[in-house]
């Protein structure tokens, strides 16, 4: 797609190198800092009071989110997909980005009550 190969120096060898990471080695470098990050931030006591609505928020919530994502996929949308391209299509667009929900909350966090903060950083 790109000549990263020509006259680029130092520029063209790190391109080189982030064009051709591969996903689990981002998982294995990023996921464990954003998990601890959120991890060290959270109050235990309000966690632990609040993990039944964690739950019902992010499992059932999702799913349904994901589903009615997959309806209008499969039927608003002008592709001709089947359930299994719709329902996968509902599942990216359905889930949370937490990065940037981290962000947010670290900008948020003076305004916000410990309960909201917790339930938004595990849904993240």
């Amino acid at each position: 797609m790109w000549d990263i190969e020509g006259d680029l120096g130092i520029l063209g060898d790190s391109m080189h190198a982030w064009v051709n990471i591969t996903p689990e080695l981002i998982l294995i470098i990023f996921l464990p800092a954003l998990i601890f990050g959120s991890a060290m931030a959270v109050d235990y006591h309000v966690f632990s009071r609040e993990i039944p609505q964690m739950l019902v928020l992010a499992l059932p919530g999702v799913a349904v989110a994901s589903v009615l994502t997959a309806l209008f996929a499969i039927y608003v949308l002008p592709f001709d997909w089947g359930w299994n391209e719709g329902l996968a299509f509902g599942a990216m667009l359905s889930a949370t980005d937490p990065v940037a929900v981290v962000s947010w909350l670290g900008f948020q966090a003076l305004h916000m009550q410990p309960t909201t903060s917790c339930l938004c950083r595990w849904h993240s």
